[in-house]
């Protein structure tokens, strides 16, 4: 296993995090199913393909905690690789592989956005009114993303799939997330897991790995 999954499972969460910015300018569509209900959680396999810096594919489960949390866990053969927690005040990956991780905080970036984890993962999802396509551009960074295959669900019409292509600190990022809502479960059925720093990992330095 390269070290390229240390890069990718960091852009995918970053990119996560980006993504979040479309909130202050997307274009509306109308939402095919309203929900019935709410939902406190939902665990759904998830797989993340990267089309760029390089070709790769990782496979998981994420948990959406409602408002608070979205966990995620990757598996190669069988065996967790990574693991990922992202909350308002806190982002962090760690690659159990090479015993490193990253650890960001992302609350001045959620605050200036206008920002809280049910719209975070509203966009993530594509529930309801959230963006179908759209593109933003800051001073250093720009990120495009479309969300397709919409699916109903029991509470109401997410995006299976979102397609997305990003510039962060000058690195080209592009790849696709695929939800698999037949497999999904909810509430009661979906629960997440301590996500902690093992004894003996090391801290990567984000600005450093990004140029890598």
């Amino acid at each position: 296993m390269k070290r390229l999954n240390l890069t990718t499972v960091t852009a995918i969460i970053m990119t996560l995090l980006a993504t979040a910015c479309l909130e202050g300018c997307r274009s509306h569509k109308e939402s095919a199913v309203t929900a019935t209900s709410q939902w406190s959680a939902l665990s759904i396999p998830v797989k993340i393909r990267i089309a760029e810096p390089q070709k790769a594919s990782l496979s998981g489960t994420a948990i959406f905690e409602r408002g608070r949390a979205v966990n995620l866990s990757f598996r190669m053969l069988g065996m967790e690789v990574a693991q990922a927690r992202l909350t308002a005040d806190s982002a962090m990956v760690i690659d159990k592989f090479h015993k490193k991780y990253i650890c960001v905080d992302p609350a001045d970036f959620m605050r200036r956005s206008g920002l809280d984890m049910t719209t975070l993962q509203n966009l993530l999802l594509g529930i309801d009114d959230t963006a179908s396509s759209a593109t933003v551009r800051g001073s250093s960074d720009a990120i495009s993303i479309e969300q397709t295959d919409p699916t109903a669900t029991p509470y109401g019409t997410m995006a299976a799939k979102t397609t997305w292509r990003s510039e962060i600190k000058g690195k080209s990022i592009s790849g696709t997330i695929e939800w698999d809502f037949g497999r999904a479960r909810w509430n009661d059925d979906a629960t997440a897991r301590p996500i902690t720093i093992p004894e003996g990992y090391s801290e990567v330095d984000l600005t450093k790995l990004l140029t890598l």
